[in-house]
């Protein structure tokens, strides 16, 4: 692929980071859906913590003294990724313990 083609996608090389490393996290730390809260957050912790064991998950890491604008930008997409999987999990959760309510009459 030549360098043109990319940057007619990307505007420039931090933009084009943040988006490989936001389609590599999506990919990498699934939402988990065990039936069990304290699995699926268990999980979630666990996949977050052995990615950031990893060569990638430490340019992560790298990336927050960053102050190039689109690092900052990762930034919080990242963790409105994140807190999308949370709350993915706590939702289903709630939805559960609803579902095993009574009814109530009246």
């Amino acid at each position: 692929m030549h360098y043109s083609s990319i940057y007619r996608n990307w505007t420039d090389r931090g933009v084009l980071l943040r988006d490989a490393l936001l389609d590599l996290v999506a990919g990498v730390v699934p939402v988990p859906d065990t039936g069990d809260l304290e699995a699926d957050l268990l999980e979630l912790t666990d996949g977050v913590l052995d990615l950031y064991q990893t060569p990638v998950g430490r340019i992560l890491l790298s990336t927050t003294r960053s102050a190039e604008e689109a690092l900052v930008d990762f930034h919080s997409a990242y963790w409105d990724l994140r807190l999308e999987a949370l709350s993915a999990i706590i939702d289903r959760a709630v939805e559960c313990v609803r579902c095993r309510r009574p009814a109530t009459v009246g």
